[in-house]
């Protein structure tokens, strides 16, 4: 039996929404008097996986987490490094463990977002590193990973929306965390369209929940950005991968406004439009019609998006 947040379960993947309702672990800040905390007994992959799903695993990672390590935190980031690399293993086994390992990671976080302002950098990074290859999978999307159960109850994205605050509380690894979300957002749309562009017959399947997940993911991701009054509107770069991607599968030639914007059979890209005398605007609203005519509707992104920024 493991125990999260004074819950009991069998399993990591059994971790559900309920532990939010509990009361979150309580993390004190550590003084330099206070002796090192206790770490795995070294890095290996199973050894670090089972310390993580031990019963005090919540409390053991609130130690490691707010000491102040002379390293930086370079130490405990040593033992999370197997994770990331392992997420996409072949072997089942492998990218299960790291799945169930990233999990806890992302539940600790999620649980312990207003005692964890003040994470070791090199610490932090490695749980950004860690749980970057399940981002996706916070919000709900099924990429493929395996081990990372639900997180967070149905349709609440509150608990990612923590995640994601908790790293963006290092500048740096916060940007990186939040830019391949953006990366990420934009390469399940595109596969989608994809998909769809190559068989009109399934996109109304595809395109749905690939547009949504896109749209959360970098709603969540937004929720968590400083920069985000000085990005382009968030649609854009979905809209410009999916029209990207269908252009260069579709079996017809493309029609409408947006072969003004195509060349030796691919799309434009923006830093070249924008030499020319007409607006962005125009440039990637074609690129929306052209992927709704597609049967690639995206006229809930911002529905979608807005609803997951949490604002």
């Amino acid at each position: 039996m493991l125990t999260f947040f004074g819950r009991a379960v069998t399993s990591p993947q059994r971790i559900g929404s309920s532990i939010f309702a509990a009361a979150a672990v309580t993390v004190g800040l550590a003084a330099c008097s206070t002796p090192e905390p206790a770490l795995p007994a070294n890095t290996e992959a199973s050894t670090v996986h089972e310390f993580l799903t031990s019963t005090d695993a919540d409390a053991a990672l609130g130690r490691i987490s707010t000491y102040d390590w002379p390293d930086d935190g370079a130490k405990p980031a040593g033992y999370f490094t197997w994770i990331g690399p392992d997420a996409t293993s072949d072997n089942p086994r492998v990218a299960t463990r790291a799945g169930e390992a990233a999990y806890v990671l992302a539940e600790f976080l999620a649980g312990n977002e207003s005692a964890l302002s003040s994470i070791a950098p090199e610490l932090i990074d490695a749980y950004a590193t860690a749980l970057t290859p399940f981002q996706a999978a916070m919000v709900g999307y099924d990429d493929g990973v395996r081990g990372f159960g639900a997180l967070g109850g149905p349709d609440d994205l509150s608990a990612a929306r923590s995640v994601f605050a908790v790293i963006a509380t290092d500048p740096d690894t916060g940007r990186q965390f939040i830019d391949s979300a953006y990366t990420r957002a934009a390469e399940i749309a595109a596969t989608a369209a994809e998909q769809g562009c190559q068989d009109r017959a399934v996109a109304a399947d595809v395109g749905p929940p690939a547009v949504r997940a896109a749209a959360e993911l970098s709603g969540v991701a937004a929720s968590a950005d400083h920069q985000l009054s000085d990005r382009p509107p968030p649609l854009w770069d979905v809209a410009h991968a999916m029209a990207r991607a269908c252009v260069a599968v579709t079996k017809e030639p493309p029609q409408g406004a947006i072969i003004d914007y195509i060349e030796n059979g691919e799309l434009l890209p923006a830093d070249v439009v924008r030499q020319r005398d007409t607006t962005l605007e125009i440039y990637y609203q074609t690129q929306r019609d052209y992927v709704s005519n597609q049967g690639l509707s995206l006229s809930e992104f911002y529905d979608w998006w807005k609803e997951a920024l949490g604002r």
